[in-house]
């Protein structure tokens, strides 16, 4: 058997469970920079709400002050206050290091960029913004911390149970009317059907 494989290489193959294997192998690899992905992502979005919250207290208490001030001289009251530049650019940039798909979408000259900042609506000096902020900022935390306690295996189940229940459910729509309330045998229901368990077994392959 001759397919192509991670490197688009043609290769000729022994066995269909030399290709499941090498398979598994990559697409572990894959869940493994996917967790790695979002681990960052979530992490440069939490820091872009925390500063916005932080920075709307510090206004209302009038504990940083901007107005009739040179832009230079706000952002060097933003530096010293220890807000970061524009979080959410700074990781798209470092991505764009590595990843083609994010190089350039970037420009390195807007570093220093507080718009995220200084641009906010007058609207959103308020406590009830400064609130759901907090409270956008605590669900990404919680997201966040559940996420560094899951696996790359793990992640890679949890996407097999959906395929499993959408499976299951197309299986579902395409009986026609009259038999939707038939009962199905669970051997026919199994037959032909993508199990967690089938799943889990093949999974252990790549340890």
């Amino acid at each position: 058997m001759v397919l192509f494989d991670e490197h688009g290489v043609l290769r000729v193959y022994k066995s269909t469970t030399e290709i499941t294997k090498e398979h598994f192998n990559t697409r572990m690899k894959l869940y493994v920079e996917r967790r790695e992905h979002l681990l960052s992502e979530m992490k440069a979005h939490q820091k872009h709400i925390s500063n916005r919250a932080r920075f709307i207290s510090e206004m209302v208490t009038k504990k940083i002050e901007i107005f009739n001030i040179p832009k230079k001289d706000v952002i060097e009251k933003l530096k010293s206050g220890h807000y970061a530049s524009d979080p959410i650019k700074a990781w798209k940039f470092e991505l764009g290091k590595n990843n083609e798909y994010f190089a350039g979408s970037v420009d390195n000259e807007t570093f220093d960029d507080y718009g995220y900042l200084l641009d906010m609506s007058i609207y959103n000096f308020t406590t009830e913004q400064k609130a759901k902020l907090e409270n956008n900022e605590q669900a990404v935390r919680i997201k966040h911390a559940a996420l560094e306690k899951t696996t790359p295996r793990d992640m890679w189940l949890a996407d097999l149970e959906q395929l499993e229940k959408r499976l299951n459910k197309r299986k579902r729509d395409q009986v026609p009317k009259g038999k939707k309330n038939r009962k199905i045998e669970p051997s026919k229901v199994a037959k032909g059907r993508v199990t967690t368990q089938t799943v889990a077994t093949l999974v252990g392959c790549i340890s």
